[in-house]
């Protein structure tokens, strides 16, 4: 899973989760892709803490604790379609 795009004063910020990082491990879940990534976010309570293990461009490890934030950043995956971009909420 890559870290391709964070919005300021979103979780990702806060916790220091930038563009560019891997998610490779939630709670200790493998997270090969955007499916397995999903399955282990998915049914996560607001305010839940998360724990990922994410490597950088560079090759570093680093595990960070981010607590979600559902009320004002909602997980959601993004699909382009031929009538556009839609937005599925991941719940």
């Amino acid at each position: 899973m890559f870290v391709a795009y964070f919005s300021y004063g979103s979780p990702s910020t806060r916790y220091k989760l930038f563009a560019g990082r891997r998610i490779v491990e939630v709670d200790g879940r493998p997270t090969p892709d955007l499916d397995a990534f999903i399955g282990a976010v998915r049914g996560r309570a607001d305010r839940s803490a998360v724990r990922l293990k994410t490597v950088t461009w560079n090759g570093t490890v680093e595990v960070i604790t981010l607590k979600l934030d559902l009320h004002y950043w909602p997980t959601y995956e993004l699909d382009l379609t031929p009538d556009g971009w839609v937005r599925t909420p991941i719940s």
